[in-house]
């Protein structure tokens, strides 16, 4: 989708000005504008007695997750990101581990 604005200028461009005008604008854009590519990704976080610790870690390591934050307690918390193309392989294994509650927090 492209999405030009033209402010008027006190010129009266007429319709196929306007079309010129918009058809330029949106070739620049396409010939300067640069292709980025995100990937999709699951925001989480994970709550599990200290007791647990060792089976969530050697989870997280093997599947090289990025931690986006850590609080260690009785009751342990990690903030998690991963791929969506990730998340239902790692949720099963992260299901398998007792006492452990997994909240899905929002999708980017």
């Amino acid at each position: 989708m492209v999405i030009v604005v033209r402010y008027f200028g006190g010129t009266k461009l007429g319709v196929p000005g306007l079309i010129n005008a918009y058809k330029t604008a949106t070739r620049d854009a396409f010939e300067q504008g640069q292709i980025i590519e995100k990937k999709i990704k699951h925001f989480y976080t994970l709550i599990y007695p200290y007791l647990q610790m060792n089976q969530v870690m050697k989870i997280m390591k093997k599947e090289q997750i990025k931690i986006l934050r850590q609080a260690f307690d009785n009751q342990c918390q990690l903030d998690i990101t991963i791929r969506t193309s990730q998340s239902e392989a790692l949720i099963q294994q992260l299901e398998k581990i007792n006492d452990l509650e997994i909240r899905h927090l929002y999708t980017r």
